[in-house]
């Protein structure tokens, strides 16, 4: 497994607006998983730490930030309806900082609502004094404060927060004080408030907040309930295995379970299933379930029952999660495209890590992966494009990307976990209930492209829109405007990814600007003034077939102009759901005629090799066996791979 790095990123003013970057956790004093929260699981009899995500098992922490000297408020929420917290007691509060010597004012506190200011919140607020704070820089703990008096949570729900004034910003731990989880959007789990973004803010994009709280009552042994699900489509007499979260809801960690699931009012035969990892009270992990699809076209009401927890049944509830078997009339699959749109820019310096990220994708996934990377970043970018000319995406900052529009922006090298590849892997295995085919044409001086889209329903089901995008490949150029902008030369490349590596110090790319060559650049769309333009699909039966058209224009800022190689773009087109996600996407390059001819930059340049480097970023005397990259005499890299 890919080992993942502490990810710091940057919350900035009032626009939300993120930087990420990821480093060794070890060049943060140990910032590790074996010594992180200490707060032992169960601290005695009838009491135990509760808190959003497992903090004993995740291998990596956020850092945010608005890197200004001013006073934050974080919070999280326990909800009313939380059956393993309503109830209970809380008797202390744990709260993860990162560094104290640049903290002051430390306070705990607990509030029915979101205050004002932590000496405003309704039911506690606790002052720390300075002598007793503990971090993470430093200590490896977190800082444990007791309540004067127990609170029990009742069906209203509690706020718990913590509250400091950050000193000095000219490090990282003044930066970017806040600690997290790497878990996003997860609702309830991180809201913040500073003067410079004005107020209270759900920050779950982010992550989820790092702090626990000391519960006491009566807690049921094993307990577990699935959270509902959603749509799955299945093929006709098919079945697909899908994760479906499982909460924990009792003291002993859950290594598995058993369950039913009934069909339009069907029991199905009870079936148990590991829980790997094993997930402890209040956290929440993964089941992989095996849903049937029928014999026929249909739509189907499903319920997941968990029946026993590590084999015991005495304390489980009977709380069924929700959803639906939509079952494709299928004899046939069709293609499925994975749309993944990404938010960066030349001007962000943490960005290669993207541009690596969906060069990583493109070269996996092939022609299923339609990619579409938004520069946005800085206007600067000769690469640009206007956010009146793109669908309003509402990324908190880059890198980030989209998969299918399915939730917000995530890390386009990483994704959910450790590699963004399997991301896509798991979009790839979901039938999609569209099919989807797109062709174009230059028109006769090459300032338009006509684009004609094909669309088959597997099932009845709409209304469906369409958006048309062009992307280019090979784009580069010679001016400083180009450049990709590299903070990873902070870091050797021997503390980054084996595919960051090269943009570390010492590696092939091992420059604060960095000429690359740019691929899946979106150059237009079928928006305009912020609208799309493209006339939507509709609702279509199963087996209707419809076609669609669309003129989009070619680029005519003089820059991006030049850069662009005709017979290097392509035109994409997506059938979005009346939820706004994307249900497929098809891509097609385009060939210009003769009579149009390519593109004067599109002649090989007459650059020869002057370095060799490998993968991680060492200089080699010549091509080694494997993938090298070759930086070429005008400035440019090339990948090449030696057999």
């Amino acid at each position: 497994m890919m080992k993942r790095l502490l990810t710091v990123v940057a919350f900035v003013a009032a626009a939300l607006s993120m930087n990420a970057q990821v480093f060794k956790a070890e060049s943060v004093k140990n910032f590790a998983k074996k010594n992180i929260m200490a707060s032992p699981a169960k601290a005695a009899t009838g009491t135990i730490w509760w808190g959003y995500g497992d903090i004993n098992t995740v291998e990596d922490y956020g850092v945010l930030g608005t890197q200004r000297t001013e006073t934050y408020d974080i919070a999280m929420r326990i909800t009313g309806d939380n059956s393993s917290v309503v109830g209970k007691a809380i008797k202390a509060i744990s709260v993860a900082l990162y560094q104290k010597s640049v903290l002051k004012d430390v306070k705990v506190w607990l509030s029915t609502s979101l205050p004002t200011s932590a000496s405003a919140a309704n039911i506690c607020c606790v002052d720390v004094p300075s002598a007793d704070l503990v971090d993470l820089y430093t200590d490896s703990k977190t800082i444990d404060v007791e309540l004067p008096e127990a609170y029990t949570v009742t069906n209203q729900g509690v706020y718990v927060g913590y509250t400091f004034t950050v000193t000095n910003v000219s490090g990282q731990g003044g930066q970017y004080p806040i600690v997290m989880l790497k878990e996003t959007d997860v609702p309830n789990t991180l809201f913040i408030s500073t003067p410079a973004i004005g107020g209270w803010q759900d920050a779950k994009q982010y992550g989820m907040c790092a702090t626990r709280v000391l519960l006491e009552g009566e807690f049921a042994s094993d307990n577990a309930a699935f959270a509902d699900f959603g749509n799955i489509v299945v093929a006709m007499n098919g079945t697909v295995k899908k994760n479906v979260a499982l909460i924990g809801k009792g003291v002993n960690q859950i290594n598995n379970i058993s369950y039913k699931m009934t069909i339009d009012g069907v029991d199905q035969e009870e079936k148990t299933v590991n829980v790997n990892p094993a997930i402890s009270l209040g956290t929440t992990g993964n089941v992989e379930i095996e849903f049937p699809g029928a014999s026929e076209a249909k739509v189907q009401d499903v319920k997941l029952t968990v029946t026993k927890v590590n084999g015991e049944s005495s304390e489980v509830e009977a709380n069924a999660a929700t959803g639906k078997i939509t079952t494709a009339t299928v004899s046939k699959l069709v293609d499925r495209g994975i749309v993944v749109e990404e938010y960066t820019g030349t001007g962000c310096g943490w960005c290669p890590r993207g541009w690596v990220g969906m060069e990583k994708m493109r070269e996996k996934f092939g022609d299923k992966f339609i990619g579409a990377a938004i520069h946005q970043y800085n206007s600067s970018d000769p690469m640009y494009i206007t956010p009146a000319n793109y669908a309003k995406l509402g990324f908190a900052g880059a890198p980030s990307c989209m998969i299918n529009r399915a939730s917000g922006g995530i890390d386009p090298y990483y994704g959910t976990g450790d590699d963004i590849c399997d991301d896509i892997q798991a979009a790839l295995e979901v039938p999609a209930v569209v099919g989807l085919d797109v062709t174009g044409e230059y028109n006769e001086d090459g300032t338009e492209v006509n684009a004609k889209a094909t669309v088959e329903a597997l099932i009845d089901g709409g209304p469906y829109a369409i958006e048309y995008v062009l992307i280019a490949d090979g784009l580069e150029g010679g001016t400083s405007s180009w450049k990709q902008s590299n903070y990873y030369t902070s870091y050797s490349s021997s503390q980054l990814p084996e595919d960051i590596a090269p943009f570390g110090n010492g590696g092939a790319w091992g420059q604060d600007k960095v000429s690359l060559v740019f691929n899946d650049v979106a150059i237009a769309s079928s928006y305009s003034s912020s609208m799309n333009q493209a006339e939507p699909i509709g609702t279509m039966t199963a087996g209707e077939v419809k076609e669609n058209t669309f003129t989009l224009k070619m680029p005519t800022k003089a820059a991006l102009k030049k850069a662009i190689i005709l017979d290097k773009v392509a035109v994409l087109a997506f059938i979005i759901n009346p939820d706004g996600t994307i249900e497929n996407g098809a891509k097609f390059y385009l060939q210009p005629s003769e009579e149009l001819g390519i593109a004067d930059n599109a002649t090989v340049k007459e650059a020869t090799a002057v370095g060799y480097y490998s993968v991680d970023g060492r200089q080699l005397a010549q091509p080694q066996r494997g993938l090298n990259i070759v930086k070429m005499s005008d400035g440019s890299t090339v990948k090449i791979m030696v057999k």
